[in-house]
């Protein structure tokens, strides 16, 4: 039988929402970062839990067409490094979405029609709060709150424990409370990805990333919750 959560899941922004600072020349403007702390106030304000965090970064796209901006050149000024990274995961060497992933919402118009492109980068979810589908949860509180329903969404399902960074593995083992099992990097990507399908999330292919419209996220996870 699935578990039922009884609280109330919350996203509290840690702080306003991050402006990368713009400069004359380069296109750092166009990103904007919104780290949440996820919370539990089980219906009473007094009674908060923490949950877990969240990071999303967003690219203004309308911005980045009004300024001729390419989107190879948006991607290598984005404000972290590992989103630099996607850019060859989603784009062909022309700018244009791969062909595997003009599915779920996106058409070959994609880029020119969405208002903006989301990438869901880190969820933490406390491990007393497993078995709940609360990265699902999570994901359309974001999507209703700051997206519109022809905006792209991008994942990328990576366990955080085969992370080159240490101190994201240090603080995702505090948050999990556990030591991470010792499964290949291959083994863990696939079981993490085939948890991301189950909740809804439209897969490409049998690959390890989730790429659609916004609208099409929300249908996924709302299709998964009412079964």
């Amino acid at each position: 039988m699935k578990k039922r959560f009884q609280g109330a899941i919350s996203l509290h922004s840690k702080g306003a929402e991050e402006f990368i600072s713009p400069s004359d020349f380069g296109v750092s403007a166009i990103w904007k970062i919104r780290d949440f702390d996820i919370t539990d106030c089980g219906g009473a304000a007094e009674n908060i839990d923490m949950v877990g965090e969240a990071e999303m970064s967003c690219l203004n796209l309308e911005m980045m067409f009004d300024n001729g901006i390419t989107i190879q050149d948006a991607f290598e000024d984005s404000p972290t490094i590992n989103i630099a990274e996607y850019y060859d995961e989603i784009f062909t060497k022309n700018g244009e979405i791969r062909k595997s992933f003009r599915k779920n919402g996106v058409d070959e118009l994609g880029l020119s029609t969405a208002g903006a492109l989301h990438i869901l980068q880190l969820v933490f979810i406390d491990s007393k709060y497993s078995g709940f589908n609360l990265v699902a949860n999570v994901t359309k509180i974001y999507l209703e709150n700051f997206a519109r329903n022809t905006d792209l969404v991008f994942l990328q399902a990576f366990p955080l424990q085969h992370s080159e960074d240490t101190d994201l593995v240090k603080k995702a083992t505090k948050i999990y409370r556990h030591d991470f099992t010792a499964n290949s990097k291959e083994t863990d990507i696939k079981r993490l990805a085939d948890h991301y399908e189950r909740i809804g999330f439209p897969r490409i292919g049998k690959t390890a990333h989730f790429f659609g419209t916004a609208e099409s996220f929300r249908i996924g996870i709302e299709r998964t919750m009412e079964n």
